[in-house]
């Protein structure tokens, strides 16, 4: 047991992890241990026989709460997920806090940390980005960023879906509001001005050009924009063009011109407004079949500037409880908290949720679920979105069904293959080799499942060596640690890949595990040059001579096909990243005792490697961070095929 203070962590996160298998094992807890569970507000934490947290739950009396996961059916806890958490759970540890609203920001942290596999994660916090402009800073610069959920003054505008669309606004404001793009350590180091001065993007603050005073207007008026008011840019973008006119510079003005319709137009385009000012999130609902979608519609200033949508599946959670906790996440990740927030029915915590908003916002934040009138046109029209996203996703899930089954149709596999596994290597002339594992679950990629291998055993250029120490050391490590196999396994390959594969497995005793090797496109080569053809791709199988030939566009092999796109994509990033670190690698770091900190500190101190090697034993020794022996040590590595005289 731990004891929270009165600060707890304030990160957040959580929502159900989608379509999660049951656990084969039974846990060993025992409902007498509860006794030893105090009766306090905390946070429980339950926890498998391998060690791993399988949820994380939060309460005002934590005794009360974890008997309830014990107490007969009708009495207790009846969510279809509970029965699976007790089959796997194998203890438990509890933090207390001070209060409940301490509780349920250290739930969210918790779980937004560990990721337990019964509980609601929502996946889709980096979908987003938003513009930071801070104006305590002396020269500010508006940035694009992802959330972090760090607490600052500073001030955010958005959510918004499309990063290049905002960037591209941002570029287009420069014009009419030049404020500094540069980081803060080129701005520091600059002695003249830079291009974007010369083309009247920068006022160039950084070598005083423009007063603090005249700068922090232009700031001002950039606010403005992103705030929605347009009127104010637009009459200035109108006088810019009249001076340009006056001076009879037609170019620029006709340039001012395109810019004051788009700036309209964009305007035009924006029909869904209200009459009132501030900020407003409006959120909507919407459950079928076991999956739900949360749609968030943001205002501001009257106008809807974005919408966001998600989907999940909620393993029988209620509505309220879900809600509560999506609205932990969301707004502990992205800090940018409403003056008003619109919801379609209580939730749970909501005078927690209210008070931790408005702490946030730096003042009340009023959280209202509304019966009647606008604003529950609003709500409706929220939840309309939020309908929509759900039928795409069930859409979507329905076509991935088909897809599997017809994929064991024509594999003649005994079930359809909820988990597919695809094995790739990428290597150049036997150098940086590295392997890659990626995993989709119900035709979906599951991310947390990637894997990457660096290749050890194998020199030279020998693929097929090098997948079968990568699919040696999966399968070994899934035996030794009895963990979930999946149901085909994809070697990207011909017949060489694939009998690897199969060698593999049957020497773990894994033979009857399905695999597979898919072929790419090549050209096969006739007697002349018009008698070339190009032929499909195919997929072979272990023990069968003809290949497996899919329909033109089957929605089952453009599944394997993403299969293995995603793990090429994902070892040639592995490939590249270690091919330019090696790259830019220091020869010193061959030296035992020798990183790449204690290189660049060497290299910095002598100036070079010349005068690195002409140093004497005794110089090495008093650089920083050697000692005698590292010295000696050095000293022979770097002379060691110098001649002697």
């Amino acid at each position: 047991m731990i004891l929270a203070g009165s600060t707890p962590m304030t990160d957040e996160s959580l929502l159900l992890s989608e379509d999660e298998p049951a656990p084969e094992k039974t846990g060993s807890y025992r409902p007498d241990q509860i006794g030893e569970i105090p009766r306090a507000p905390g946070v429980y934490q339950m926890f498998d026989a391998k060690g791993k947290i399988i949820y994380i739950g939060k309460a005002i009396n934590l005794r009360n709460r974890v008997r309830q996961y014990f107490a007969p059916p009708g009495s207790g806890d009846d969510r279809p997920s509970v029965p699976l958490i007790r089959k796997a759970l194998d203890h438990i540890e509890v933090i207390v806090t001070l209060t409940e609203k301490e509780a349920f920001l250290l739930e969210n942290t918790l779980i937004k940390r560990h990721m337990p596999r019964y509980n609601i994660l929502l996946r889709d916090d980096k979908m987003y980005v938003s513009v930071r402009i801070d104006p305590r800073e002396p020269w500010p610069r508006p940035l694009v960023t992802r959330p972090r959920g760090t607490r600052d003054k500073a001030l955010y505008f958005g959510p918004y879906t499309q990063a290049d669309a905002i960037r591209n606004a941002l570029n287009l404001t420069r014009k009419i509001f030049p404020l500094r793009s540069c980081s803060d350590p080129v701005f520091r180091n600059r002695t003249r001005p830079c291009i974007q001065y010369e083309i009247g993007n920068c006022k160039a603050p950084c070598v005083g050009k423009i007063t603090r005073e005249e700068y922090m207007i232009l700031v001002q008026g950039l606010v403005d924009f992103l705030k929605g008011r347009a009127p104010q840019v637009l009459e200035n973008l109108k006088r810019q063009m009249a001076e340009h006119s006056a001076s009879l510079e037609f170019e620029k003005a006709a340039a001012v011109r395109d810019q004051i319709r788009a700036i309209e137009a964009s305007a035009q385009a924006q029909r869904v407004s209200t009459h009132e000012s501030g900020s407003r999130d409006v959120v909507g609902w919407c459950e079928e079949k076991g999956q739900a979608a949360i749609a968030i519609l943001f205002f501001r200033d009257g106008q809807l500037i974005e919408s966001l949508n998600w989907t999940l599946s909620v393993w029988g959670e209620t509505p309220a409880l879900t809600l509560s906790q999506f609205l932990g996440q969301f707004y502990g990740a992205s800090r940018l908290t409403p003056d008003e927030l619109l919801l379609p029915l209580p939730v749970d915590d909501e005078s927690i949720i209210t008070e931790w908003l408005s702490e946030m916002h730096g003042k009340r934040v009023e959280v209202l679920t509304p019966q009647r009138g606008e604003k529950l046109r609003l709500v409706e029209m929220a939840t309309a979105n939020a309908r929509e996203a759900l039928q795409r996703k069930l859409s979507g899930k329905k076509i991935l069904d088909d897809a599997l089954e017809d994929l064991a149709y024509r594999l003649r596999l005994a079930a359809p293959p909820h988990t597919l596994e695809c094995y790739d290597i990428a290597t150049l002339q036997g150098t940086d080799s590295a392997g890659s594992k990626v995993v989709f679950r119900d035709g979906e990629p599951d991310k947390a499942m990637y894997r990457l291998f660096k290749i050890k055993t194998v020199e030279g250029q020998n693929d097929f060596a090098m997948m079968q120490e990568v699919l040696t050391r999966r399968f070994r490590r899934a035996i030794e640690e009895k963990e979930e196999l999946p149901s085909l396994v994809i070697v990207d390959g011909g017949r060489g890949q694939l009998n690897i594969a199969y060698e593999v497995l049957e020497s773990l005793g894994l033979s009857d595990l399905p695999l597979a090797g898919l072929v790419k496109e090549h050209l096969k080569e006739g007697e002349t040059k018009d008698e070339s053809v190009r032929t499909p791709e195919y997929l072979l199988l272990p023990g069968r001579k003809n290949p497996v030939v899919f329909p033109p566009r089957a929605p089952s092999f453009y599944l394997l096909q993403r299969l293995r796109d995603e793990a090429h994509r994902f070892v040639n990033t592995f490939h590249k990243r270690l091919r330019t670190k090696s790259r830019f690698r220091s020869p010193l770091e061959d030296v035992p005792g020798i990183g790449p900190a204690k290189a660049k500190a060497l290299l910095r101190h002598f100036g070079s490697q010349t005068r690195l090697k002409a140093a004497s034993q005794d110089d090495l020794k008093n650089a920083p961070g050697m000692n005698a022996s590292l010295a000696e040590t050095l000293f022979a590595a770097l002379h060691e095929n110098t001649p002697s005289d």
